[in-house]
């Protein structure tokens, strides 16, 4: 769907194909990337923060974080630094998504030490990235 020619009628259909609970994984995150190519009446990024801060499946908002970080919006990524204050939703990979991101946008992560108390290898690789910048 990515490589189609734009077309608001694909983007809705994306969009309620992806806002469907029963969708997710690989189809999630298919799904919303093909929509944020194919979307024309809405500012994507705004939707995009909307996904990261109240969508309740882990791989939605993970896959927000990062279409926002793609599309270099640092101001939105700054938006979703409090989440890394949350427990882990099902993986760390929320929060590895927004020290990663911030780290790419050069946006300050805030205190993270709370994070560097966690067993978890991935984690605190991008921890030491953060903190390093």
């Amino acid at each position: 769907m990515r490589k189609l020619p734009v077309s608001q009628d694909i983007a809705d259909r994306l969009w309620q194909l992806f806002t469907d609970p029963c969708t997710t994984y690989i189809f999630c995150h298919e799904s919303l990337e093909s929509y944020v190519v194919q979307e024309m009446r809405r500012d994507v990024d705004d939707v995009l923060l909307s996904i990261a801060l109240n969508d309740q499946r882990p791989i939605a908002v993970q896959y927000a974080i990062y279409q926002l970080r793609e599309r270099e919006a640092s101001n939105h990524i700054k938006e979703v630094i409090p989440l890394l204050r949350c427990p882990a939703f099902n993986s760390w990979a929320v929060h590895i998504g927004i020290l990663d991101s911030c780290l790419k946008l050069g946006v300050a992560t805030g205190d993270i030490g709370h994070l560097a108390e966690v067993d978890n290898l991935d984690l605190q690789l991008a921890v030491c990235e953060a903190l390093a910048k």
